[in-house]
């Protein structure tokens, strides 16, 4: 009798285990992530860059993917000891444009390209969109890094 509760116990937990891992890969695989964002009250009020920014924050507090900002660089550098507040601020301020760049930022932005990059980031840049001579309310300047979570590790992590 013991053995086939345990042959039953195991069948069944077994069967969680695989109906969850295929919820998983519908979820994560083969439904759009643009769909998050069907009746999203936020993600309609955004415009420009803002709204960019606010997808991958989503969709990484979904779980799709690890996203990370420059400014999450630098306060890393500061915290390792690696960078000091003054140097930290003045390699914060972001042109407008890339060209735009003090020597200072231009140094950061690379250091921050190359470290992610390694890693199998995708850095990304978005420049200032302008109106006139002023920038658009949602069109700040924005620098991040973000890479796909494979389908198996979120599976992992899950279990």
């Amino acid at each position: 009798m013991t053995k086939y509760l345990l042959k039953r116990i195991l069948h069944g937990l077994l069967s969680v285990v695989a109906i969850v891992a295929i919820v998983m890969l519908l979820i994560y695989s083969l439904m759009s992530r643009e769909l998050i964002f069907a009746r999203d009250g936020t993600y309609t009020k955004r415009s420009d860059n803002d709204r960019i920014v606010y997808r991958y924050t989503q969709w990484e507090k979904y779980g799709y993917l690890d996203y990370v900002t420059y400014n999450e660089f630098l306060n890393s550098l500061v915290e390792d000891g690696e960078l000091d507040e003054e140097t930290r601020a003045q390699a914060g301020a972001l042109g407008k444009k890339p060209e735009n760049d003090n020597d200072v930022v231009k140094e950061y932005v690379e250091k921050f390209a190359e470290h992610y990059e390694a890693q199998g980031y995708t850095v990304e840049r978005l420049d200032a969109v302008m109106l006139g001579k002023k920038t658009s309310a949602g069109g700040r300047q924005q620098l991040f890094a973000y890479k796909d979570k494979p389908l198996l590790g979120r599976m992992w992590k899950y279990f």
